[in-house]
């Protein structure tokens, strides 16, 4: 249940997207939207960025490899309209004048097509007033009153590979009804309120195993990196809870190693929460290329978190939503709170310190599966862990208690337990890395 630090580590080490010219656009892994009724592949290489907005919904960049500044980017928005008979062509005519009028947006050409088989407008054209940077619009009925918006910007000198990675990603659009995802989540953020308001002290506490736990991270065939975890039953602020370390080490060839550390501790009925973590690349910090440094306190109903990197440093603040507010260290636990006999589902609300809103979180109890472990075939429960209806889920494999046997992530990368020693054989430095992580974590 350690997705989000893993694949975030992992994000890292991504190659940044190259498109020469007469090449084949390279598309990343598919972008999946429930809510909003689609899914589609971005180009790979790109940097995804949510931001709350009432419109729009995601956006991917490419940065320039020699300055870092953004070169271009793909954002999907929504458009909602009280009309639902909408006629494309007179609505197309009156699209063109209000871009211009509104966003300095000159339209050079204009068509009605099919997109992904929905009725669309397809557009493009230049800003005024900045005559280099270029923008293709694509408005996609998808139903009645409802648009989808799949627009390129970039510098009007790069047109012809613009259209080319639009083109592209267009090819991979489907457009899916969201009236069933919606009653889903619906159901499942029940089973989620519920289970939570069972959480007792004494289930929580029931939880945790005392004895430190041992992983090793492998990408495809290669080892790049081990894990630790312990656990504890505590106080903080006079509050009693559970408390979660963890110690991750990343070493991919010919590259740095990557350093993160984090604890969280929650008390069961969620009325406090507090944690840290730290990230750094490079094992000495006077060289280090990258350091942050998050910290955040949950009292009651308000968040509120202090992020740093570098020298900058911004606090954020956030109203919660109690009934399926989820903690951190509460998220780790799940495999081994929830009910792993029979299958179900089970939602909630996460907070995301990047963009200081909620995510929604999917536990999910599959069902029992047979897997290769330690030479031999076990039972095992296959459970999955989304954590966020717009990333691919984490599959991981249990035993009865709800101890993690294996977990896969789509971006390949593989957690098995391990040993101390089974650690120290391959990572001979591991102590040292964690004692790093140790200092980090008390630093301010």
């Amino acid at each position: 249940m350690q997705r989000i630090m893993l694949c975030g580590l992992l994000s890292l080490a991504v190659a940044p997207f190259a498109l020469a010219d007469g090449e084949a656009v390279e598309l990343g892994k598919r972008h999946v939207d429930p809510l909003n009724g689609y899914s589609l592949r971005p180009p790979a290489g790109t940097e995804r960025t949510r931001r709350p907005s009432p419109s729009l919904l995601v956006s991917w960049s490419r940065r320039d490899a020699r300055t870092g500044a953004i070169a271009w980017t793909l954002s999907v928005q929504k458009g909602i309209e009280k009309n639902k008979e909408i006629n494309l062509k007179p609505y197309s005519e009156a699209l063109v004048k209000k871009l211009r009028r509104e966003e300095n947006f000159t339209v050079d050409s204009t068509e009605i097509a099919p997109v992904a088989g929905k009725a669309a407008i397809l557009l493009s054209g230049r800003f005024r007033g900045s005559g280099r940077l270029w923008q293709r619009q694509v408005w996609i009925l998808a139903q009645p009153g409802r648009f989808l918006i799949i627009s390129i910007t970039g510098p009007a000198g790069m047109k012809e590979q613009l259209e080319k990675i639009c083109d592209a990603v267009l090819g991979t659009l489907r457009l899916i009804d969201p009236a069933d995802a919606l009653e889903a989540r619906k159901k499942n953020i029940e089973s989620g309120r519920k289970f939570l308001a069972s959480l007792t002290d004494k289930k929580l506490a029931a939880a945790v195993e005392a004895r430190p736990k041992w992983y090793l991270l492998r990408l495809k065939s290669d080892i790049v990196g081990f894990m630790k975890v312990v656990e504890a039953v505590t106080r903080r602020k006079k509050a009693k809870g559970v408390e979660i370390r963890k110690w991750v080490v990343l070493k991919f060839p010919k590259d740095k190693v990557r350093l993160m550390g984090q604890v969280l501790f929650t008390t069961a009925d969620r009325s406090l929460e507090l944690w840290t973590k730290r990230l750094q690349v490079g094992l000495d910090d006077k060289v280090a290329r990258l350091s942050e440094r998050e910290k955040g306190i949950k009292q009651n109903e308000l968040i509120v978190c202090t992020v740093s990197k570098g020298d900058q440093e911004r606090m954020k603040k956030k109203k919660v939503l109690e009934s399926i507010y989820l903690p951190l260290a509460m998220a780790d636990l799940l495999g081994r709170l929830v009910d792993l006999t029979s299958p179900g589902a089970y939602s909630f609300a996460s907070y995301t310190s990047k963009v200081n809103e909620f995510d929604m979180q999917t536990f999910r109890v599959v069902g029992k599966d047979r897997i290769s472990y330690a030479g031999k075939r076990i039972d095992a429960v296959r459970v999955t862990q989304q954590m966020s209806a717009d990333t691919e889920p984490v599959t991981l494999w249990l035993d009865e208690k709800g101890g993690l046997l294996r977990m896969e992530t789509e971006e390949g990368l593989v957690m098995e337990p391990t040993s101390r020693q089974g650690v120290l054989r391959r990572f001979p430095n591991a102590e040292r890395s964690m004692r790093v992580l140790d200092n980090l974590l008390r630093s301010r």
